[in-house]
């Protein structure tokens, strides 16, 4: 019979339990100096970490346990500061198990070594299997997908650095995260899946948010074994003083742990010391010298050691924490910087029972890991406090020409007369930039007409634009417009101050920010015309240009927001030809988007009119969407767009002389994204 593994530890699993090996089959056996041989290589470099050897035992077989060498070649992964998931690296290996036999021909003959007649692969990580647990293979008593046994409910500051570890064992473990704010609003998603392939299987993933004024988040784990929720939440306890713990835990990932008590510094000094004799017996005379010295330090060392309290716990929170005074490398943050501490408590009292012992805390004791740690200077808790204000000018840098805030209903005059009666009707919109010209109901709307759309609303925090699609008259969409000068009239008496000038061979960048509310479509937000030439339909201006040679092209905006893409082409409104680029800045789920519409001249002749919009929305039903246009030839704004677009919601529209620059732009959606307005509502855009 050929040489075979009776027993092997199973993949992957963890270094700190009994990764048994027992061989047996040899058809050598009974040669003389006969051992069975068993070598352990690191997977990736090839490279032989050590040869064990043993006798047959009376049962015929022989047992290689490679914990200790595996263990030895583990060492923690410092991922604390990551952005996106990140394999175990350090903290998870790949080993191969390579065994054979050794014997020899007489008892006093040379050993031959016959290696590598079977072998087997394994991958582990810095985890520990209790003796008690029932099993030595940890797949035998994993019951989840989260490497952690903390609580379900987790105290963290927005600016602290942390990550959650996952098991991606067959098909995909998702993790999701989301961000709320103060008043309960969500503001920001993270969103992962994670699939396993031939040694991926522990990932750490990075619990942050672009968004700095979140209050807590809500985390969760999905796998092939279960489903776990977390919270992490913000402390608003500026008067405490904080320490962060970061700490491997006992399935071999870091774990972390705000304690928000004070700690006490103890200052250990030692000296080493010489006499000296009373009498200077160098000197020519000696004289009595009250000041001489006799016993003198020449070196002081001194260490640092720090004790701290837990508030009081109960039975889970306890008993996750003994794994803080177990483990085998601690650190705390301090600074933004992670400092390896050692845990000094030799031993400690359990938390057994909560009947006992209801009110319960841990002191724990820990010393720098390098000395002298200095002066400890505690650090308290900050809060991200209330998010500012939305400014679109840069603290005054740049200073919006137009500025139409529909989150501001001070700016705002509504419908007094007519059918439209309801007090949130919006009848106009004065800009709070240098032009003071306001967007209008058109004529068109008014009561007695042949078409009667509804005006937008005012809900709350934001103005809600309208767009069910049915044939005039009887129309129930919504609309803003305003021009400068054509064939019409503006609806009613106006000033100098209500005309909107466009000047097409001049530079100008419009920014506006919106979210569509139709299911399924909250995403396609965008569209732009110029030269009132079949406006908005999607699609057919990227294809004709894009035949026409203009050299259509997508890039990156900005490297902060991972999805903004900018398209550029040209468009000739039969003044002058304009170079124009269209930057969107979408989201996931049901986002606020910023469209941002750059036009400067150029020379040449190209295409006679051009419009922007989403690129997935190439094949889109133009009556599917919510409206924003400019029209170059007769000068004109139109938000809402009659007979055409689905509901949504808008909050800004800006439009700049002159070209801004892609940091000011990127600047001017970030100032948005990180806003609030009145009360509760938050305008984020989630990446």
């Amino acid at each position: 019979m050929p040489l075979t593994a009776l027993r092997t530890a199973t993949s992957p699993n963890v270094a700190y339990t009994r990764l048994l090996y027992t061989v047996s089959g040899s058809e050598q056996a009974t040669n003389p100096q006969f051992q069975y041989v068993c070598d352990v290589y690191n997977r990736d470099t090839n490279e032989l970490l050590k040869r064990m050897t043993q006798p047959i035992n009376p049962a015929g077989t022989a047992t290689f346990d490679i914990a200790r060498i595996v263990q030895g070649e583990l060492k923690p992964d410092y991922n604390w500061k990551i952005n996106t998931p990140t394999e175990f690296s350090s903290s998870k290996q790949g080993f191969e198990v390579k065994l054979g036999q050794q014997y020899a021909t007489s008892i006093s003959s040379s050993v031959t070594v016959y290696p590598n007649l079977a072998n087997y692969q394994i991958y582990c990580n810095q985890g520990v299997i209790e003796p008690n647990a029932g099993a030595y293979n940890w797949l035998q008593v994993v019951d989840s997908n989260t490497l952690s046994n903390m609580p379900a409910t987790m105290s963290m500051q927005a600016d602290d650095y942390g990550t959650i570890s996952a098991y991606v064992s067959s098909g995909s473990t998702v993790i999701s995260q989301s961000f709320y704010n103060i008043y309960g609003t969500l503001i920001d998603t993270k969103n992962y899946s994670l699939t396993s392939g031939f040694d991926d299987y522990f990932w750490a993933i990075p619990i942050s948010s672009s968004n700095p004024y979140w209050n807590y988040a809500d985390v969760s784990i999905s796998g092939s074994y279960d489903l776990k929720t977390f919270r992490y939440e913000v402390s608003n306890e500026t008067h405490r003083e904080k320490v962060r713990f970061a700490f491997v835990n006992k399935l071999g990932a870091w774990d972390y742990y705000n304690n928000y008590n004070p700690v006490r510094q103890t200052i250990d000094v030692s000296r080493e010391q010489y006499t000296a004799p009373r009498v200077d017996y160098s000197s020519r005379v000696n004289n009595y010298d009250i000041s001489r010295r006799g016993r003198t330090d020449y070196h002081n060392n001194t260490d640092d050691s720090f004790t701290t309290q837990t508030d009081y716990l109960n039975q889970t929170d306890a008993n996750w924490l003994e794994e803080l005074i177990e483990s085998p490398s601690v650190y705390i943050q301090r600074n933004g910087e992670f400092i390896p501490i050692v845990i000094t408590d030799s031993s400690y009292t359990a938390n057994t029972n909560e009947n006992r012992q209801k009110l319960f805390q841990y002191t724990i004791n820990f010393r720098p890991a390098n000395q002298p740690f200095g002066t400890w200077i505690p650090e308290y808790v900050d809060c991200p406090g209330p998010p500012p204000p939305f400014d679109p000018t840069l603290d005054g840098e740049i200073t919006p020409y137009l500025w139409w805030d529909f989150t501001d209903s001070g700016s705002m005059v509504f419908q007094t007369t007519g059918s439209y009666t309801d007090p949130s009707s919006i009848y106009s919109v004065t800009s709070k930039g240098t032009n003071t010209g306001s967007l209008h109901r058109p004529a068109n709307q008014a009561d007695g007409s042949a078409f009667r759309w509804k005006p937008p609303t005012w809900e709350g925090e934001y103005s809600k634009f309208y767009g069910e699609y049915t044939v005039a008259p009887g129309n129930d969409n919504s609309q803003l417009w305003t021009y400068p000068h054509n064939s019409y009239s503006p609806p009613f008496p106006y000033t100098p101050d209500d005309i909107v000038l466009f000047i097409s061979s001049s530079d100008f960048t419009m920014i506006h920010i919106l979210k569509a509310l139709e299911e399924g479509i909250g995403t396609n937000v965008l569209g732009m015309n110029f030269d009132n030439v079949s406006p908005l339909v999607y699609g057919a201006a990227f294809e004709y240009l894009n035949s026409a040679g203009t050299g259509s092209s997508t890039q990156y905006l900005s490297s902060v927001e991972s999805n903004i893409s900018a398209s550029q082409f040209r468009v000739n409104d039969g003044t002058a030809t304009l170079l124009t680029t269209a930057y969107s800045y979408s989201g996931s789920t049901r986002p606020w988007e910023a469209n941002v519409l750059q036009v400067r001249p150029e020379t040449g002749s190209y295409s006679n009119f051009g419009f922007a919009g989403r690129g997935t929305e190439a094949t889109a039903s133009i009556d599917t969407k919510p409206n924003f246009s400019y029209s170059g030839d007769t000068n004109y704004i139109d938000v809402g767009y009659p007979n055409r677009g689905n509901d949504f919601i808008i909050s800004q529209l800006l439009y700049y002389s002159g070209s801004l620059t892609t940091s000011q732009i990127d600047r001017v959606v970030n100032s948005f994204k990180f806003s609030v307005s009145y009360g509760s509502e938050i305008n984020s855009i989630n990446n």
